[in-house]
């Protein structure tokens, strides 16, 4: 007896749409696989705040041991993260104040596609563990000014950022307790303190592997959103 027509059609459309749909994800996923190779990360921050660190890391597999100081320096690398298939060109931007005034950071900020902000936390942070508040005044300005210029170019265009405090393993009991809030140290009244509330920000010691891991993770999660 011949078998009906009609489930031979069904079973035959069902098969061409499994293989259609098979066919339109793999196109899919490589497409959103180019994507990311083409995708760029600044790193952005004062000086000795974990930058040249964490590149290095991604280069060498090691943090970096011996500091120089970069005026207008610009070191990048295409980084290629075997575990998760993502690679991504990412950028080492010197942080003395001459490239900030020089609006090199602000041309860096337009062509990359997400921005790491690095400082140092255990000189940012307040430590109420003395019998004075401790506070280095001359570097928590550096940063703010960072915060604001930031936040200034976030209005122009809006791009994923990361605030990363490093140094964790310098800073007292006090203040990894203050740290675990970055806005709860910060002036309300300032024009950039609503920015800093909206973007995720880590607190991290950039000599463990496990903190760089915890940082590329945050990366990932950016990259592709």
């Amino acid at each position: 007896m011949p078998l009906p027509i009609i489930p031979i059609v069904i079973i035959a459309a069902g098969g061409g749409l499994g293989i259609g749909g098979y066919i339109w994800f793999n196109r899919r996923r490589r497409k959103m696989e180019e994507e990311l190779k083409n995708k760029k990360v600044m790193m952005f921050g004062p000086c000795k705040s974990g930058k040249t660190t964490f590149y290095t890391w991604l280069k060498e597999g090691k943090p970096c041991v011996e500091y120089i100081i970069s005026n207008f320096a610009i070191k990048s690398y295409h980084y290629k993260d075997l575990e998760n298939n993502i690679e991504y060109i990412i950028s080492d931007m010197g942080g003395a104040e001459e490239s900030l005034a020089a609006g090199v950071g602000e041309r860096l900020y337009k062509d990359n596609d997400i921005i790491l902000f690095f400082f140092d936390a255990a000189k940012y942070f307040p430590d109420y563990s003395n019998t004075r508040m401790l506070t280095d005044e001359s570097y928590i300005s550096h940063v703010n000014v960072r915060f604001e210029a930031l936040s200034q170019w976030y209005k122009e265009e809006v791009k994923p950022i990361l605030m990363i405090g490093t140094h964790r393993d310098d800073m007292t009991r006090s203040q990894i307790q203050n740290g675990e809030s970055l806005v709860s140290v910060m002036d309300k009244t300032k024009d950039y303190y609503q920015f800093v509330c909206r973007h995720k920000f880590v607190l991290v010691n950039l000599m463990k592997k496990a903190d760089v891991s915890t940082v590329l993770k945050h990366i990932i999660e950016l990259l592709k959103n």
